[in-house]
């Protein structure tokens, strides 16, 4: 586990980090995780670039996938699927250094689970 790590964007669904002993990228969102090299990042981004979101949402329009836009993966029989906000987001933390450590975060903002006893 990486331990010496710097917070680059943050959103309330995930964050962006970069590993500063083993040189990794972290990109948390919901509940996924990717470890980057630097050249597997910069190939994310690329590929971030490319998708085609209306190709990809008219592809599958007749069926009842919630999530219809695929990033495939080296393994045959994963393929993750987002939405066109869930791209959105993706790309606002890979593109935009956007994390502000002064901010003070407001109680809505705090993405917690809480069950009183």
């Amino acid at each position: 586990m990486c331990k010496d790590v710097k917070i680059v964007s943050k959103i309330k669904k995930g964050q962006l980090s970069k590993c500063l002993t083993c040189d990794l990228y972290l990109l948390t969102y919901n509940n996924l995780l990717f470890e980057f090299t630097n050249e597997e990042f910069i190939s994310f981004k690329n590929y971030l670039l490319s998708i085609e979101l209306d190709y990809w949402e008219h592809h599958h329009s007749n069926s009842d996938l919630k999530r219809k836009i695929p990033i495939p993966t080296l393994q045959q029989n994963l393929c993750l699927m987002f939405s066109r906000k869930e791209i959105h987001d993706i790309i606002s933390l890979v593109f935009y250094s956007n994390y502000d450590k002064s901010k003070i975060l407001r109680v809505y903002e705090i993405d917690y689970v809480t069950y009183a006893n």
